[in-house]
């Protein structure tokens, strides 16, 4: 490596190390802020319990409830290879990451970020 990439690699380590912040929530949980994004363009959120559990806190699920695009997130052909491409196993309403390998967690987040944004909202007002 040159030295010019190696200082935009390092700007580019730098920008991910601004962009990860944590902070304590309910429950003696943290909340890690991701540099990724959801369908609203906010950045996604991820926790982890006590125990040590990464998850979603159920914010996906709910999600998709709450813009009634639930079931075409059950009826997605691909769901279960998707869901284990990206670590993201679906337990009691939350995702949960099954790897917690550093690239393990940043590929969880990442398939959330996607997740999140693979399904189109269907408003009250639209005819069956």
């Amino acid at each position: 490596m040159n030295p010019t990439q190696l200082a935009i690699f390092g700007s580019f380590r730098k920008g991910l190390d601004c962009c990860v912040q944590i902070y304590p929530v309910r429950h003696e949980a943290a909340a890690i802020r991701t540099p990724f994004r959801d369908f609203a363009g906010d950045f996604l959120e991820i926790y982890v319990t006590r125990e040590g559990k990464v998850t979603d806190g159920g914010g996906t699920l709910n999600l998709f409830h709450s813009l009634r695009c639930y079931q075409d997130y059950l009826d997605y052909p691909f769901r279960a290879d998707f869901l284990s491409r990206y670590n993201i196993n679906e337990e009691f309403g939350e995702m949960v990451c099954t790897d917690l390998s550093p690239c393990g967690i940043l590929l969880y987040a990442q398939g959330l970020s996607k997740l999140r944004g693979m399904f189109e909202a269907h408003p009250y007002g639209e005819e069956a």
